[in-house]
């Protein structure tokens, strides 16, 4: 197929090609084979996607690739598409070498799925402002991808105009059941939870006192000693329960519930643990949720799971036979002894069914819609995405107040100007506002300690609108969530 629509365009009198958004290093050799058996005097672009999360940007891998593509003859070597304009400084750093002309092409952040369709949510000055520093850093073509429009493209035209080409000089590193009902405690009229003696010890605790739970970082490959470590350290400083993630951002880690099960089993703390509908059919999602009874994890928050284009597999299939909503009316028919279509399971499950919600969505009465049918499909708490100021959550509090659900509030403290400008650009559904910013770009080396203070004054003055805090500290520092909850 390349080799036939190589032989099209140089036939049409193209002046170069461009191979990109290849995934396998084979895939790439065979497409460049292909072009150079039409032509060996086509300048050629040739250029391989990289994981988002940088984890092999720890390795030789990215220098690795450059030498591999740059023996094959080819013109240009490169990286396009997967990841924004931050992660893609990033991977140029790790490629870079004197002998080798570079081209960069990120996307426009990570999209959000907005009814089938990837809306992304970089804006073309932070777009523009990075391919500036990808061009001071030695890349000789420069561009954008995905989510990127001819605004995007235009200030980037704008933003490296003057620039001079020059070298960069970069350092590359390697059965008996009693029933009780439970409410939230900040209001008599919030949403009743039936407790089971079956139910999660983190159930029983709603209402009964400020809830506390904190995301692991999950780690690629077999080894989880990380994450038991940060469990049991959480533990130990009277975290309720620990979030696990399943893929985010698409990227490939261990199946949530048996990282779920690993951490109950080792450390005795109760898990919150995220399902997505993305990466299976109804019948994987059912039996995954069966098993994860059986193993005694509790508490499941239902989520679609972001798009697959983004992942480590762009080309791997979505699924999303249900979304959320669909996930967690399954998640109430079990507890009522039911699969989806209503045969019996046997006996009923007693599963704490939570859901997420993004306070700072841009259609924000879409974003409560959606939430009032997670309700009404049997919803019992939700979590929201990090939040940093009053007036968001007040306003969002009062839009849900008809609902009556617990509220699980998203702390996310900010460690640099740097890490709050990628989280609000690259990343969806975190919106860090401008005075939060501009606070920490002034702290500059104090920015870590200026980020918790931000966090920890926010969740005070919020405490008495939610029923607990859902922290997610960033790198494994699970210290800062105890220090944020220390000073509160």
């Amino acid at each position: 197929m390349i080799k036939e629509q190589a032989e099209i365009l140089i036939e049409a009198g193209v002046d170069l090609i461009i191979l990109e958004t290849f995934v396998s290093l084979n895939e790439l050799d065979a497409a460049i084979e292909a072009v150079k058996e039409v032509s060996d005097k086509i300048p050629l672009i040739a250029q391989k996607t990289f994981p988002e999360d940088g984890a092999i940007l720890a390795t030789d891998f990215p220098i690795e690739v450059v030498r591999h593509i740059k023996e094959k003859g080819v013109t240009v070597v490169g990286s396009n598409c997967t990841v924004g304009p931050q992660r893609m400084f990033s991977i140029i750093k790790a490629m870079y070498q004197d002998d080798v002309i570079l081209s960069a092409q990120p996307a426009a952040g990570i999209p959000t799925l907005v009814d089938g369709r990837s809306v992304y949510h970089a804006s073309p000055e932070y777009l523009a402002t990075y391919a500036k520093q990808l061009v001071e850093a030695g890349v000789k073509i420069i561009g954008a991808c995905c989510g990127s429009t001819p605004s995007h493209i235009k200030a980037i035209a704008s933003a490296v105009k003057d620039l001079k080409l020059k070298k960069a000089q970069i350092e590359i590193k390697i059965k008996k059941e009693e029933k009780q009902t439970q409410t939230n405690s900040t209001s008599d009229e919030r949403i009743s939870v039936v407790i089971e003696d079956k139910s999660s010890n983190f159930a029983k605790k709603i209402g009964k006192k400020f809830l506390t739970t904190v995301e692991l970082d999950i780690p690629r490959g077999l080894d989880m000693s990380s994450v038991i470590e940060g469990a049991r350290y959480l533990k130990e400083n009277g975290i309720d329960a620990v979030n696990i993630t399943d893929g985010a951002r698409a990227r490939f880690r261990m199946d949530p519930v048996t990282i779920s099960h690993l951490v109950q089993s080792s450390v005795g703390i109760e898990t919150i643990t995220h399902i997505a509908c993305r990466d299976r059919n109804l019948i994987g999602l059912q039996g995954l949720l069966l098993g994860a009874w059986a193993l005694g994890i509790k508490n499941i928050l239902a989520i679609t799971g972001d798009p697959t284009k983004i992942g480590d597999f762009p080309n791997a299939t979505t699924v999303l036979d249900v979304d959320s909503i669909g996930l967690i009316r399954i998640l109430k028919n079990m507890n009522q002894g039911l699969d989806a279509v209503g045969n019996t399971i046997g006996e009923p499950t007693h599963f704490l069914i939570a859901c997420a919600v993004n306070p700072t969505a841009q259609n924000l009465d879409y974003e409560v819609s959606r939430l009032e049918k997670k309700v009404e499909a049997g919803a019992q708490i939700v979590f929201t995405q990090p939040l940093y100021e009053m007036k968001t959550l007040e306003l969002f509090i009062k839009k849900i107040e008809h609902l009556k659900i617990p509220v699980m509030l998203g702390i996310l403290p900010l460690r640099s100007y740097k890490h709050a400008e990628f989280l609000h650009n690259e990343v969806p559904g975190i919106n860090i506002p401008d005075w939060v910013r501009e606070k920490l770009f002034l702290a500059r080396d104090d920015a870590g300690k200026v980020g918790v203070e931000i966090s920890a004054q926010f969740l005070k003055e919020a405490k008495h609108l939610v029923s607990g805090a859902y922290l997610l500290p960033p790198f494994k520092k699970y210290h800062l969530a105890v220090e944020i909850l220390q000073k509160i």
